[in-house]
């Protein structure tokens, strides 16, 4: 890729606010906003999955992109114990920001018993593979759907380490 694109590691987001975390979302928000006025496409690794919200908050602000998360948990809870920004609740924040096209949005991964959380996935017409449904169909099947998804159009993968079997990536 380095003959091909211009690559260049930006360093990390400088979080000021590391106390406050309203405050750090916003941080992150204002270093990709600068990314994306350069027409840079970042690669983004670390943090935990509440980064996701302020980063395509900013990739998303001019056109909603479409979504592949893999994940174990869909990550659309609301408010917990009075705060709304978490990583729980960061694919429905990101939803509700207008930054993403639902209906071009594919879960991947998801399991355990958090059926009850399902629900705004369900009403928002996201696109859910189960892990139960990925073993049934199979890699292939699966990366099919996810192409008839999102087809060519401007897309963000968020990648959850949760989505892998605990005994590959335990803890």
């Amino acid at each position: 890729p380095f003959s091909i694109y211009k690559i260049a590691d930006v360093g990390d987001v400088p979080i000021y606010n590391k106390l406050d975390l309203n405050k750090g979302l916003d941080e992150i928000e204002t270093f990709y906003q600068e990314i994306v006025k350069n027409k840079v496409i970042p690669i983004s690794v670390g943090g935990d999955h509440s980064i996701t919200y302020p980063i395509l908050k900013a990739l998303g602000k001019e056109k909603p992109l479409n979504l592949i998360h893999f994940d174990a948990h869909c990550d659309t809870d609301s408010d917990y114990h009075g705060e709304k920004y978490y990583h729980g609740a960061v694919i429905r924040n990101i939803i509700e920001s207008g930054s993403v096209n639902p209906n071009k949005t594919i879960q991947i991964g998801i399991r355990g018993s958090d059926e009850i959380h399902w629900d705004y996935s369900y009403d928002k017409k996201l696109n859910i593979v189960h892990i139960e449904d990925f073993y049934e169909k199979g890699i292939s099947v699966v990366a099919e759907e996810i192409k008839m998804i999102v087809g060519n159009e401007p897309t963000y993968l968020s990648f959850d380490i949760d989505c892998l079997d605990p005994v590959y990536a335990p803890g």
